[in-house]
């Protein structure tokens, strides 16, 4: 997509340099977020209380559809973060980020990676212990380890 808008400074950039057409197509793309998001929070607020792993499990099953739906990189979606936290009027951020690559919205987007019935498995205190360790996570036994938490012994 690479059309994506940065708040910087208290003003926005372009993350890269567009033509008219692609600026235009950066402010659709953000008008349509705004609206989806503050569609998506109305229906999960009647639904779920924010302190559950099932709220933060929605919340990124919903940034995975935005991110598939608009093209977005996986190099990318950190800025599709940005502009949901400092463009939009969305309430969905419970907790504060602690820092780069430990986002509230990347956490929920990778919880809900991992699968329902995983996600579920764990408490929120849990998931940021194991988010928070990303030497872990890059490790393949560990996410093999990690993903067999949840399946029963036959």
């Amino acid at each position: 997509m690479s059309k994506l808008i940065n708040k910087n400074d208290n003003r926005i950039e372009y993350i890269n340099i567009l033509t008219a057409e692609e600026i235009e197509e950066a402010q659709k793309f953000l008008s349509e977020l705004q609206v989806s998001i503050s569609n998506f929070e109305e229906k999960l607020e009647k639904e779920l209380s924010s302190t559950t792993i099932e709220y933060r499990y929605k919340i990124g099953e919903f940034l995975d559809k935005q991110l598939i739906e608009n093209n977005i990189s996986t190099k990318e979606r950190g800025y599709v973060w940005n502009e949901i936290k400092y463009l939009t009027n969305s309430n969905l951020e419970i907790v504060n980020d602690r820092g780069k690559g430990r986002e509230f919205y990347e956490y929920c987007y990778r919880i809900y990676k991992f699968g329902f019935d995983l996600a579920n498995s764990l408490t929120w205190s849990q998931w940021v212990d194991v988010l928070d360790r990303s030497a872990a996570l890059k490790d393949e036994r560990f996410v093999i380890w990690l993903t067999g938490l949840n399946k029963k012994p036959s």
